[in-house]
């Protein structure tokens, strides 16, 4: 007996680029942002990054990328990592809003 198969030979695919999303961010003082990361492959699909380094300004970030802002109001930067690959997310903490009066109507009943 003999028999024969096809066989394709592909090239591996590999990492072109690391995608932080979401890209931009509004925190308030103390609150938290969930950031994850992207690996976009070379034959044009993507795959949910591991292994990523996260880093921040303006407040904390995890292991796993849950952003916790600072008591700073301003502009700061997530940051992802991953081998020679990062990607960078802009993050805004609006100053907190004060009470500056408070209006009880009728003034009189």
């Amino acid at each position: 007996r003999a028999g024969t198969a096809a066989i394709t030979v592909t090239s591996p695919v590999s990492v072109t680029r690391l995608d932080v999303t979401p890209a931009t961010a509004t925190v308030a003082v103390g609150a938290t942002r969930q950031f994850a990361a992207t690996e976009v492959l070379s034959d044009g699909s993507s795959r949910a990054a591991t292994g990523v380094t996260w880093t921040a300004t303006g407040g904390t970030i995890s292991t796993g990328g849950l952003y916790t802002a600072g008591s700073s109001s301003g502009s700061y930067r997530v940051i992802g990592t991953k081998g020679t690959f990062a990607d960078t997310a802009a993050v805004t903490i609006p100053a907190p809003v004060v009470v500056q009066q408070i209006v009880v109507t009728p003034a009189s009943a």
